[in-house]
């Protein structure tokens, strides 16, 4: 057996299933509930289909609006980078990566949402995608395709993950680590 992720941009609006049954002109098969919650879902090729409520929940997160980001040293040649444009917990949380010929979406990173003692794990960290690319550069450079460049962005990278983890141990010293408290 193999394993597989997706990523998709989806559009969905709340929908019983019932309600969705009868929208399509179907007959409720027999042992199913009408009431059961969940979402009428619009794929990017136009096909439409019904998933219960926490399926859904479970898969998509609503994003909202999304702005372009745009950074002087950002390559937009192959790839778009982009953000939601409404947040809470003073920084982003949702960031979307798209093909430049016609956006369709590549990767979607859902970050931390809110300090982790207080809100629980429900993204990534800074330092999860730090490490990503830290250990795709030292894959690279265990390859013919290693260079200077490379090396050095380690070291950047590495040099990074040491001042995050400074302040997680200030914090920790302090006894707000984990939590929303400065």
């Amino acid at each position: 057996m193999k394993t597989y992720i997706g990523t998709k941009v989806i559009e969905a609006e709340p929908m019983t299933r019932g309600d969705y049954n009868q929208s399509k002109g179907w007959t409720l098969p027999v042992g199913e509930n009408p009431e059961d919650e969940g979402y009428r879902v619009i794929y990017p090729d136009g096909y439409i289909s019904w998933s219960p409520k926490e399926v859904f929940e479970n898969t998509y997160r609503e994003i909202g609006e999304v702005d372009e980001l745009t950074m002087p040293l950002l390559r937009t040649k192959y790839t778009r980078v982009f953000v939601e444009s409404a947040f809470s917990n003073n920084a982003p949380h949702n960031y979307f990566v798209a093909k430049a010929e016609d956006n369709h979406g590549l990767c979607h990173i859902h970050f931390q949402e809110g300090p982790i003692k207080e809100a629980g794990v429900n993204g990534v960290c800074d330092e999860d995608l730090i490490c990503m690319v830290i250990d795709r550069m030292e894959r690279f450079q265990n390859s013919p395709f290693a260079c200077r460049e490379n090396a050095l962005a380690i070291t950047k990278l590495e040099e990074a993950l040491l001042w995050l983890h400074k302040r997680t141990m200030a914090r920790e010293q302090r006894g707000v680590e984990g939590t929303h408290i400065v």
